[in-house]
Parts: C-alpha cells; sequence; structure tokens
C-alpha cells in the first residue's frame, strides 16, 4: 500500500506541473475555441492516471520520480524535485526530521508513510461514499418526474434544469420554465450529450477522488466543469444570431438559481459559473482559423513535453562521460579490468582505467584521466563484470605532491592492516552503496531475476548481533533503484559470486577455521526475496527485504525480570519442532502445536492490556503453542505467531517449577 501511495504521490507532483501551465494557456488562448482548453484538461487527466514509461530529451517534467519508493528505508532522506534551488532547501529538513533512530536503524518514515496511506484511503473512501450520497438524494427528489418526450423529464422537485445518467443520460426540466427557455435550455443540455460531457465529469471526480489530498487538483476540477459549460455554450451560440444569444443569456440567468443541490452532486450536470458564461456568450467572436491551428499546435508541444519523463540520469552521464572519456568505454575486458586509484588531497580521490595486466606501463599510467568514484562506478556498470575481474591497484602519482596515508608506514605499523583499511575505503567508494556503512563482500552484475536487464548485486555485512548474517541486495543496473533486499543468515563464510563453468553465477561461501571447506549457492528470487540454495537446501532468510527488527511491545509491569531485545532468539519450526538460531546452528527448544487463540487463552493472559491482545489476536495469520522441552523454571517461549503483517510475535509466559500458568510476561515483535 505504501509503494502505491508513493505511486501517486509521484504522479500528482507531475501533474501539478502540467495543470499550473494549463492555467497559463487558459490565459493565454482566450480567443481560441473552448474545446481547447479542454483538449488540456484531458492531458492533465493523462498525466494523472498513467505513469509515463517514455523518456524524451523535450520533456519539461522537473523529475518523473520525486520521492523514491525506497524512501522509507534510506539512511538520509530526500526527494528529487529535479530542481536543485529546491532540493537544497527541503532535503536537509528532511533529513534532519526522518534520519534514522540510531538505536534501532528504524526511519520514521516507516511509520509515517503507512499512516499517510491510511489517512488516503480514508479520504478516497469519504468522497466516494459523498458521490454515492448526493447521487440518491437527487434519484429521490425526482422519483414523482414525468415524461415530456424522448429523454426529457419534468418535475415539481426540480428548480433548474440538468443532465443525470451515465449510460442513458436524461434531461430533467422545472414545470415552470417558459416555451422559450425550454427552447434553449434543451439544446444546450442536448450538445452536453452530444459532447459526452455526462461521461467526463465523473470521470474527472473519480480522478480527484484519487488525488484530493492535492489542492491544485481541487482548483483543476472546478475549472474543468467551467470550461465544460463553456465549450458546451459556444457549440449552441455559434449558429445563433445576436438577438437568440440574448435569449440564450436570459434562460442561463434564469437557470441559475436554486441549483445547490445539483452543483454538489458530481454525477449530476446543472449550470455553473454563469456570470462568465453569460460574458462569453454575449461576446462570442467566431475564432480566426490561424488561431486555431495554432492552439492545436500548442496542445501538441504541451503533450509531448508533459506525457514523457526526463531522460534517465545515470544514461545522461554515461552519454556525458563518453564524451568526456572514451577511451574508458573501449578497453579490452577479456581479461578483466584495472582500476587505478590515486590521491591529490586528503580524502579526495582519482580514479583511472586499464585493461587488466600484471605489471601497467609508466607512461599509460601518466596518461589516464581521473574521474570521481561515482564516475568510475557508472563506467565500470557498463561492462557487466563480475567482481572478482575488476581489480583495484593503488598508484602514488608522481604529479601529486601529496602522499596518501597508504604509502606511509611508520615504526610497529602493520602495513597489511594499512593496506586492508585502504581497500576496504576504495571498495566503498566503488562497490558499497549508501544504505549500508559497513564493508560490502563482493559485488557482480549480472540478469538475477531473469528479465533480460542486468542488474548490480551487491552481498554486505549484516545488522543484526549473536548470528552471522549478510545483506544480498540487487540494484538496477541504470537508475540505482532497490528492486530487491534480503537478510540472510548462514554459518561463517568468506563470500563472493563465482562465474561457474556452465556460466551462471553463483554465491561462494569459503568457511573459516584450518579445514575451509568452499560452498557454492545457487540464487533464485522466491516471492520478492534472494533465495540461496546448496543442493536444493535453503540457507536461512531473516527478513522480508528488510533487515531483522526486535521490539518489545508489551511487558508486564509486576514481572521482576527483564528479556532484553538482545536475547530474543530467531525461530525455526520444522516437523512440529521449534529451535533457536544462534551463530550459524539450531538448538531444539521443544514441540508445537497448532493452536486457535480466543479471548480467554490469550486476552486474558495479557493481565494489564486486554485491549493489546485483542488487537493482536485479530491480526494474527497462525499460531503454535509450545511445549518446552526440557521444562524450566522462570520465564520461557509461551507462543510463537505469524501475524497478517509478516512480522513474528514471540509471546513468553511463566513456568512456576515446571508447571505453565496462565500469565504473559513479555512480547516481542520480529520484523
Amino acid at each position: 500500500m505504501s509503494d502505491i501511495f508513493i505511486s501517486i504521490i509521484n504522479m500528482s507532483i507531475s501533474a501539478s506541473w502540467v495543470l499550473l501551465v494549463v492555467l497559463l494557456l487558459r490565459c493565454l488562448l482566450k480567443k481560441a475555441p473552448k474545446w481547447i482548453t479542454i483538449i488540456l484538461w484531458g492531458i492533465v487527466a493523462v498525466r494523472l492516471v498513467v505513469p509515463s514509461p517514455i523518456e524524451s530529451v523535450l520533456s519539461l517534467i522537473p523529475s518523473a520520480e520525486t520521492i523514491s519508493p525506497n524512501i522509507m528505508m534510506d539512511k538520509n532522506p530526500e526527494i528529487h524535485t529535479g530542481i536543485p534551488f529546491v532540493n537544497h532547501i527541503v532535503n536537509p529538513v528532511i533529513s534532519g526530521s526522518f534520519a534514522p533512530d540510531p538505536a534501532t536503524s528504524a526511519n520514521p518514515l516507516q511509520l509515517w508513510i503507512p499512516t499517510f496511506a491510511v489517512f488516503w484511503i480514508f479520504g478516497i473512501v469519504i468522497m466516494l461514499s459523498y458521490a454515492i450520497i448526493s447521487y440518491i438524494r437527487i434519484k429521490r427528489k425526482i422519483r414523482t418526474a414525468v415524461l415530456l418526450h424522448d429523454n426529457i423529464f419534468q418535475s415539481e422537485n426540480v428548480s433548474s434544469p440538468f443532465v443525470l445518467g451515465i449510460i442513458k443520460p436524461r434531461i430533467y426540466l422545472p414545470f415552470n420554465m417558459s416555451e422559450k427557455d425550454i427552447t434553449h435550455v434543451l439544446s444546450h443540455e442536448k450538445a452536453h450529450i452530444k459532447r459526452k460531457d455526462h461521461l467526463w465529469k465523473p470521470i474527472g471526480f473519480l480522478i480527484l477522488t484519487i488525488h484530493w489530498f492535492n489542492p491544485l487538483m481541487w482548483l483543476g476540477y472546478i475549472l474543468l466543469c467551467r470550461d465544460i459549460e463553456l465549450a458546451c455554450d459556444e457549440k449552441v451560440i455559434r449558429e445563433l444570431a445576436n438577438d437568440a444569444r440574448a435569449d440564450y443569456s436570459e434562460a442561463l440567468l434564469s437557470c441559475s438559481i436554486n441549483r445547490k443541490l445539483i452543483a454538489a452532486c458530481p454525477l449530476a450536470f446543472g449550470e455553473v459559473g454563469v456570470k462568465d458564461r453569460v460574458k462569453s456568450v454575449l461576446n462570442y467572436k467566431k475564432p480566426a482559423f490561424w488561431l486555431i491551428i495554432v492552439a492545436v499546435i500548442v496542445c501538441i508541444i504541451v503533450a509531448v513535453c508533459f506525457l514523457t519523463n526526463p531522460e534517465n540520469e545515470i544514461d545522461k552521464e554515461i552519454d556525458t562521460l563518453s564524451n568526456v572519456c572514451p577511451n574508458y568505454f573501449e578497453l579490452d575486458a577479456s581479461d578483466g579490468l584495472d582500476v587505478i586509484v590515486w590521491q591529490m588531497a586528503e580524502n579526495s580521490y582519482s580514479f583511472g582505467l586499464l585493461p587488466h595486466r600484471e605489471n601497467q606501463n609508466f607512461y599509460d599510467l601518466m596518461e589516464l584521466r581521473g574521474v570521481s568514484a561515482r564516475e568510475m562506478r557508472i563506467i565500470l556498470s557498463t561492462y557487466g563484470l563480475e567482481r572478482e575481474r575488476i581489480f583495484i591497484i593503488p598508484w602514488q602519482n608522481p604529479l601529486s605532491s601529496y602522499i596518501g596515508d597508504y604509502w606511509v608506514v611508520t615504526e610497529g605499523e602493520d602495513h597489511e592492516i594499512k593496506k586492508t583499511a585502504y581497500m576496504t575505503r576504495i571498495e566503498e567508494l566503488l562497490f558499497g552503496y549508501e544504505m549500508h556503512d559497513s564493508l560490502t563482500y563482493d559485488t557482480a552484475v549480472f540478469d538475477i531475476d531473469k528479465d533480460k536487464n542486468d542488474e548490480i548485486c551487491s552481498m554486505s555485512i549484516g545488522r543484526t548481533s549473536g548470528i552471522f548474517t549478510f545483506i544480498f541486495s540487487v540494484r538496477d543496473k541504470k537508475t540505482g533503484v532497490l528492486e530487491y533486499e534480503t537478510v540472510i543468515y548462514s554459518q561463517l563464510y568468506d563470500l563472493s559470486f563465482k562465474k561457474c563453468l556452465d556460466g551462471s553465477i553463483r554465491v561462494q561461501g569459503i568457511t573459516q577455521g584450518s579445514s575451509p571447506e568452499t560452498h557454492l549457492f545457487d540464487i533464485s528470487i522466491v516471492n520478492g526475496n534472494i533465495n540461496l540454495t546448496e543442493n536444493g537446501t535453503p540457507i536461512g532468510l531473516i527478513g522480508l527485504k528488510a533487515p531483522k527488527i526486535v521490539s518489545l511491545i508489551y511487558d508486564d509491569p509486576q514481572s521482576s525480570s527483564f528479556i532484553p531485545t538482545t536475547d530474543v532468539p530467531s525461530i525455526e519450526i520444522e516437523d512440529d519442532i521449534i529451535f533457536s538460531v544462534k551463530n550459524g546452528s539450531k538448538e531444539r527448544i521443544g514441540t508445537v502445536s497448532d493452536i486457535k487463540l480466543n479471548k480467554e487463552n490469550f486476552d486474558n493472559y495479557i493481565k494489564n492490556d486486554s485491549n493489546l491482545g485483542n488487537e493482536l489476536r485479530k491480526n494474527n495469520k497462525v499460531s503454535y503453542e509450545v511445549a518446552l522441552n526440557p521444562i524450566v523454571n522462570g520465564t520461557g517461549i509461551y507462543y510463537v505467531m505469524e501475524q497478517k503483517t509478516d512480522e513474528i510475535l514471540i509471546v513468553y509466559g511463566h513456568f512456576d517449577h515446571g508447571v505453565k500458568t496462565n500469565e504473559v510476561r513479555f512480547i516481542h515483535s520480529i520484523k
């Protein structure tokens, strides 16, 4: 739901730029045919409901994705408006307000965005309910309407004419209208039906319902309704003489009285903006042919510039870099590539690229053009090489007066330790991601999800304690957008990507110790998670696209003991046996059996907060009762609950001398 909400916000922001342009063009094209304005509003509507897959150099949308779908997981959440000045002002505020909590590494947006998404759905329900209720009220008022002829009805409860209906629209008139007014009114209402206006208004309201949070869309909807009326008036009066136009204006004025109920219903079509329409009718002049041509050309330009997205920034950078340093894109990478790194100042690194050789030629090194770490990452991504075929070569550039710490070894220092620290820093710059502050084990570029597009795959050190974990991340090669992320636990391995003889990429894990063993794991995507298997047997997954987060959600204040979140085990249930997983090994805790939770065996056990018990039980998907083996004295696991939100609840009860009591002392949540 959060991803859909963020997508809707991005579409709404993109459409806002189109709407602002339409507001400007409404003023500049006042003398153009009114149907031109309706076409412009149609462009706004398309932008609101169709995410444009087309990129164009002509696009005037500053940014097609102002809010990243991954903003809830970002260490430094930011927006990308496409306007540097705005980014510079807004992003420091966002990063400061929504920076992750250092204690839990949880981004506050993980709470706020789902909350806003629920509020957004609530607003949609209210607006749809309003439309339905207003429609029912009008239907009740006209249930005694009398057929005049064709699809025209008269009713004593109607004070102003209107059109109602989508599939079979009907025209409703009051009984007290003069024959002269009826003639003009019917011409107007029939023009609405011919133009399908009885469809466009409800569609506009439905789009407004989805984007109700954007005040610009409310303004756009109001102006759309007025412009529809103006276009309909124009269609009618084109063939009328001046005196007939005056009669038509009088009919409009008489129809504008007592029409509050009709105006309130988005499914009915009454008269709006009568004052402006009367002026428009009386001052109408047939538009010049050249003005119509200009207006049509403007519509085409607006469609091309605002129904397409700006070109991908990564592609632009590749084009720019290929012009600045074309030789970096034409290298023979059959034996791999050497990334040459040197420093010109403290914390200032420059990178060059050469085909891999055992010893590089000094003159080739001197001809290298230095690029930044980001630029080198982009260049390397175009080759699609496995990480093991990219070699990092430190170099002391003779033209630099700065001698980096890597080259200075004082008495008592271990150069290998210094070298390892330096190489780790360079690898983070070239292959790491901002989401992970710590070591990246390895990075490779290959098509992991079989969609015929290469992705950047990375294995980084995990964020949990008490058990060896690593984070397997997958990003789009062109955009850098995070596509998959799974936290995996296993034995303690030295990890790397390995290209096998059959051409496939596998994860290689080498155990530590005096007799290391090499394991090769097949990689697959299962239910949106990265799955690693050896001979069909999977190694553990801890989180669904997210690291393990443990939090205490219930603590009995009368309890004398406390179980900290760091002591909460990872749980596995296999063949009705429950295991705790620690340091890559499993320890049997006892047996489990399915249990149906109810008020008596769950809510009432939570002595101080039965409402919490009721809420947790309603959100439960499946529960297991734990029979500890061996029986323990003191606090032990009581229930294991899998919730509909995909979190696991571990419920601790109390055992007195091996006898279970009906009390819950702690409840921990594992996400």
